[in-house]
C-alpha cells in the first residue's frame, strides 16, 4: 500500500510531466504557429501587371481604346484599365490608339502603371501639334525634347545688363512660369543648361523676325531668340518669347499665330504645352518614345 506522502508526490511529478494541472498562479504557454521561410515565393511577384490610360489634359479614364501590349491586342475598361498577360520584368512595349487623342507608342513605365494620351480634337489640331512641336515651321518632322523636370528654366540676356529690360523679363517669364508649374532665372552668362534660352537684341543675325511678334528664333544647336530692341521692355513679346521654348508658330488661332496673334494663350496652346511637360523622353511624332 502506497503511503500519502507517496501517492502526493506521484501526482504531482504526473501533473508536471503531463501539464495536465490547474494551477492559477502558473502563466499558460499557448502553442505559437511557427516561423514563415524567409525565402518563401511572394505571390504578387508574378501578378499581372495593370496599366491605366487617361486623357493627359483632364485625367480622365480613356474607355474603349485600342491597346497592343508585346503584340497582343487588349481594350480598356470603363476605368481605362487593362489587365495585360505580361510579367512585370517585361520589355512593355505598347501602342494606344484611341478618337480624340495621337497615337501613343511608349513603353509600360518600369515605376508605375498610368499613360497619359494626347488630346486632339480634330485632325485641324493634329496638324497644329505636328507644325508647333514637331516640325517648328520646318517641311520635316523633328525630335520633341522635353525640358530637364524640376530644373528652372534660364533666360540669358546676352548683349545686355540693363536692370529695366532684365527686371521686364523675369516678370515675364515668371508670371509665364506660374501658369504650369515653373521657375525662371533670369542671367547675362550662357551656361549651357538643357532648360536654358538666349535673347539678343542687335538686329544683325541669322533670323528674320515675324513682323506681328517683333522677333525670331535663330537655327540651333542652342535656342536663341533674336528680338527687335523696341520690343525689349515690351509684356507680351517678353511672354512670347518664354512661350517659343514650347512652341512655334500656331497655324490655329492663338497667341503663336504667326499672321494675328490673339494677346493670351489659347486653351489648346496651354494644352499643348502641358503635354509636353508630361513627356520625359525625346519623342517622335505623333507621340512615340519607345
Amino acid at each position: 500500500m502506497v503511503r500519502a506522502p507517496i501517492r502526493a508526490l506521484l501526482v504531482v511529478l504526473a501533473c508536471f510531466v503531463a501539464g495536465g494541472c490547474d494551477d492559477s498562479s502558473r502563466t499558460p504557454v499557448y502553442p505559437t504557429a511557427p516561423s514563415p521561410a524567409t525565402n518563401a515565393p511572394d505571390p504578387s511577384a508574378n501578378a499581372p501587371r495593370v496599366v491605366r490610360i487617361v486623357s493627359g489634359g483632364n485625367a480622365q479614364p480613356v474607355v474603349g481604346a485600342s491597346v497592343m501590349i508585346d503584340g497582343r491586342a487588349y481594350s480598356t475598361d470603363q476605368t481605362g484599365m487593362v489587365v495585360p498577360d505580361v510579367q512585370p520584368d517585361g520589355p512593355g512595349s505598347i501602342d494606344i490608339d484611341a478618337p480624340g487623342y495621337l497615337k501613343r507608342q511608349t513603353r509600360i513605365p518600369a515605376d508605375g502603371s498610368l499613360i497619359t494620351l494626347w488630346p486632339v480634337a480634330n485632325d485641324a489640331e493634329a496638324q497644329a501639334v505636328r507644325e508647333m512641336v514637331y516640325r517648328r515651321g520646318g517641311s520635316s518632322d523633328g525630335v520633341l525634347y522635353p525640358p530637364d523636370a524640376g530644373a528652372p528654366f534660364l533666360v540669358t540676356l546676352d548683349d545686355t545688363d540693363a536692370a529695366e529690360i532684365r527686371d521686364a523679363w523675369l516678370a515675364g517669364a515668371t508670371a509665364f512660369g506660374a501658369r504650369f508649374n515653373l521657375s525662371y532665372q533670369v542671367t547675362t552668362a550662357f551656361s549651357y543648361e538643357t532648360n536654358e534660352f538666349t535673347v539678343r537684341f542687335n538686329r544683325s543675325g541669322g533670323c528674320v523676325p515675324i513682323a506681328a511678334w517683333g522677333f525670331c528664333r535663330e537655327a540651333p544647336p542652342y535656342v536663341t531668340f533674336r528680338v527687335q530692341p523696341e520690343r525689349a521692355l515690351d509684356a507680351q513679346t517678353v511672354r512670347r518669347v518664354v512661350a517659343s521654348w514650347f512652341l512655334g508658330p500656331n497655324p490655329l488661332p492663338g497667341f503663336l499665330n504667326p499672321n494675328s496673334p490673339d494677346d493670351e494663350l489659347s486653351p489648346f496652346e496651354v494644352q499643348t504645352i502641358r503635354m509636353i511637360l508630361q513627356r520625359d523622353r525625346p519623342n517622335r511624332w505623333p507621340d512615340n518614345d519607345r
